[in-house]
């Protein structure tokens, strides 16, 4: 069987089509025309191609094979941004008087969908932690449609237990739908656990350059579909083929990039782990993390993003943050660059420790390693904090 990275380079490009190109063109059209009236009536009302701001443009629909084949799954559907993506989602198979369950510890894009939003149009969430499939079923309703679940959680990257929460979901015929961004099809591969659909925000490893906004959600064809004539499609939440191409592009990037990441990672949580000004680091790669059984069990690698828990006040974690060189502060992960994210209170975990995210770039790993030493040791001492030249 054809390796996926393999897949992922080869598979949907067809280059005798467009003057045996290596890269594939940007088709920048808006909408597509029909050669006859007749064909206008035969296809006008079927294919979404000749209709006006439908997002079938070819250039999409290259990335949206690539990314069904990388989750082994039947389809995609890509839309301009990762909080689209959920939102899409969700609205094609949630309505007024139904239940959701989510999940705690989401994404600070997806919070405001299920406890600002969804409430405001009849939709009741309930919010479970879920580490036990007893809180789960307990937490059901009647009228549940949907679960939603990261796995890792951000902030405290804890797992859940996707065939299990699969299985309760399918015995009740409920929809359940994950963001897999942290972890990538590389990674890990919920469709192959029972999971509906996978939902992937673009801006961070699948593009991996920071300079593109894009989301993704794949699943059966069916389920795929009624998310095009019920989600995005509808609200025009669409992907642009340029924004495609670019992200195409990092696609071509991303085994080499994850596997850079994980060498990286691995080795700095390491390091952080036995730190004194470090209480604890939050990763699955880390050599005391809590879960090791359930990411031995769904993942197959981990990627750059982890989460340290800093002894004493919030003026520690001050110095620490301020004396960093290279990590650059900000919300953004999962590019080219080393960023670092104070999180807020929406984050604590139960020992209410203040976090800060680190998202481990492509930089030298040693260059990374001075620089976030030096910035521990100022956090501890107070001195040394003054940049390196």
């Amino acid at each position: 069987m054809m390796n996926p990275i393999t897949k992922l380079l080869h598979q949907f490009e067809f280059p005798h089509e467009n003057g045996d190109a290596v890269v594939p063109p940007i088709l920048a059209s808006s909408y597509f025309t029909a050669r006859s009236y007749e064909e206008w009536a035969e296809r006008g009302g079927k294919n979404d191609r000749l209709r006006i701001g439908q997002p079938d443009n070819p250039t999409v629909e290259i990335l949206e094979q690539k990314l069904a084949v990388l989750e082994n799954g039947e389809s995609c559907r890509c839309f301009a941004s990762g909080p689209a993506a959920i939102a899409g989602t969700i609205l094609a198979f949630v309505k007024s008087g139904d239940h959701v369950l989510c999940m705690q510890n989401v994404s600070p894009l997806a919070r405001p969908l299920f406890r600002e939003y969804l409430p405001r149009f009849g939709v009741e969430v309930t919010f479970v932690d879920g580490s036990r499939e007893a809180d789960i079923e307990q937490a059901l309703k009647e009228n549940t449609a949907l679960i939603y679940l990261e796995s890792p959680s951000p902030s405290l990257f804890s797992m859940r237990d996707l065939r299990a929460i699969a299985g309760i979901a399918q015995s009740r015929g409920i929809i359940t739908a994950i963001d897999n961004t942290w972890a990538t099809p590389l990674f890990q591969n919920p469709l192959d656990h029972g999971i509906d659909l996978v939902i992937h925000s673009s801006v961070e490893y699948l593009s991996g350059h920071s300079d593109m906004e894009g989301g993704a959600v794949i699943g059966s064809m069916d389920k795929v579909k009624q998310i095009k004539e019920k989600g995005a499609d509808v609200h025009g939440a669409v992907l642009s083929p340029v924004q495609a191409w670019f992200m195409l592009r990092g696609l071509r990037t991303l085994a080499v990039r994850m596997r850079r990441y994980q060498q990286s990672s691995l080795q700095i949580a390491r390091m952080l782990q036995d730190h004194p000004a470090v209480e604890e680091v939050y990763y699955p790669g880390s050599p005391d993390y809590g879960q090791q059984e359930l990411a031995d069990r769904y993942l197959r690698g981990f990627s750059g993003v982890m989460s340290v828990a800093l002894k004493g006040t919030e003026a520690h974690v001050k110095r620490f943050v301020n004396a960093l060189r290279l990590f650059r502060i900000g919300g953004g992960w999962g590019g080219y660059n080393s960023t670092v994210t104070p999180l807020g209170p929406d984050s604590l975990n139960d020992a209410g420790e203040m976090l800060v995210r680190l998202s481990i770039g492509l930089e030298d790993t040693e260059d990374l390693k001075i620089d976030l030493l030096r910035a521990l040791d100022h956090a501890l001492t107070g001195k040394g904090g003054d940049h390196l030249e």
